[in-house]
């Protein structure tokens, strides 16, 4: 188990190496051609066949840096198109895209460089969702399951739970708790998070951690008329070190 943990983590990393190639490629272009227009250096617009081609790598690019990165682990449900990667990437194009987009470019040029871009978010971010709702789906523990949790340690000696907590609420309550044992304890507070996967809509908040356990409180938007469970999706992470070493 501990040869394949470690096969992964190089794995990952070697996929998370390759994938920032072409995220730096964008991150690069679209600085110099922001830095550009603001500067006044752009002052011809292209023409519509380097536009397109334009819009065609910078889609690619995107793509790649999408696609080639470490694929979730089982039981989580962040996807290649997750968090900071995704939002830096739609950012990038947009800065790209209104730096090129000079005022006397073609008409045609321009619809068809924002066509491109505009497709291929769409396109990732719907991957992106229905990757996510999918993992939800067919992840949440059945109706009988309280818990569901994993403790890993990867290589540099960080301690990761991680899985499903399931809180039961009767008719009319509003407000529930659910606790998380770690034993052993972990080597100090972990960093936790907590998202709703099912359920009525609910405001999650986590109580002080501590190295033994972690409290969850939920309350309901709006009372529900009949009993209800709630599914949190939860993960805590703490290094190695204890405290004071």
């Amino acid at each position: 188990m501990k040869e394949q943990a470690f096969t992964r983590a190089a794995s990952d990393r070697r996929l998370a190496f390759v994938g920032a190639i072409p995220l730096g490629l964008v991150g690069v272009a679209a600085c110099v051609l922001a830095w550009r227009r603001v500067a006044g250096g752009l002052q011809s617009p292209l023409a519509w066949p380097g536009l397109v081609a334009l819009g065609a790598a910078v889609a690619l690019l995107a793509l790649a840096a999408r696609w080639v990165r470490p694929k979730p682990r089982p039981s989580a449900v962040a996807t290649s198109a997750d968090g900071p990667i995704g939002v830096a990437l739609s950012a990038l194009l947009v800065a790209l895209g209104l730096a090129v987009s000079l005022p006397d470019t073609s008409p045609g040029g321009l619809v068809a460089f924002w066509g491109i871009l505009i497709a291929e978010e769409t396109w990732a971010w719907a991957q992106h969702l229905r990757l996510r709702r999918d993992m939800s789906r067919n992840l949440v523990p059945d109706g009988q399951t309280l818990q569901r949790l994993v403790r890993t340690r990867s290589a540099d000696g960080t301690e990761t739970i991680e899985g499903w907590l399931r809180a039961s609420l009767a008719a009319g309550q509003r407000t529930a708790s659910v606790h998380v044992a770690f034993c052993p304890p972990l080597p100090r507070p972990p960093e936790v998070a907590a998202e709703q996967v099912d359920g009525p809509p609910a405001r999650i908040t986590a109580a002080p951690t501590l190295p033994y356990g972690v409290r969850f409180d939920l309350k309901l938007a709006e009372p529900c008329d009949q009993p209800c469970d709630v599914v949190l999706h939860c993960t805590a992470r703490a290094s190695g070190e204890r405290v004071g070493d």
